[in-house]
């Protein structure tokens, strides 16, 4: 278990960024570009919205989480769900993060009305979930618009848009 606090990230090409989602001790006194780093684990029926001013988000085994209203830059992810579900992302811009908005191993999560666009790898990735909602967005010049792996069970998608990617999955 890693322990962060009082961190500074600024200006980087990328600020923060945690591949493992294994219960590291990370809170919002970290900061990326001035914002801070919400890194929830085991939460429930919380809102992270505008009020917030949340520099990236990372949900790691939470339920009814809503993200809502962000503008997430220059970070590893601009959000990430892990083992989170019966969430919902709405109205965020991921733009300039390694990855834009992930989802894994979780289910029954809606992501809409959300930009995702210039990222390195993915705009948009959904893997080893099921009963997730693609609706409204916008992924854009990442090199995989929209990724869905290793998903179960239905997943829905409407008035998707994925242009100008080098690679794009849809389906």
């Amino acid at each position: 278990k890693n322990t962060l606090r009082n961190n500074t990230m600024y200006n980087n090409i990328y600020n923060f960024m945690s591949w493992d989602s294994d219960y590291n001790d990370i809170d919002t006194s970290n900061t990326v570009n001035g914002k801070p780093i919400y890194y929830l684990i085991n939460k429930s029926d919380e809102i992270i919205d505008s009020s917030t001013n949340a520099g990236t988000v990372y949900l790691i085994d939470c339920n009814n989480i809503t993200i809502r209203d962000l503008n997430l830059t220059q970070n590893g992810f601009g959000v990430l769900l892990s083992g989170t579900n019966n969430s919902k992302i709405e109205n965020i811009k991921a733009l300039n993060n390694i990855y834009g908005i992930v989802a894994v191993n979780s289910n029954n999560n809606i992501v809409c009305n959300s930009i995702a666009s210039s990222n390195e790898y993915y705009g948009v990735l959904i893997g080893e979930t099921s009963n997730c909602t693609l609706e409204n967005i916008s992924s854009e010049l990442n090199y995989y618009g929209i990724s869905i792996k290793y998903s179960y069970s239905k997943n829905i998608f409407f008035n998707i848009n994925a242009w100008l990617c080098l690679n794009c999955n849809t389906n």
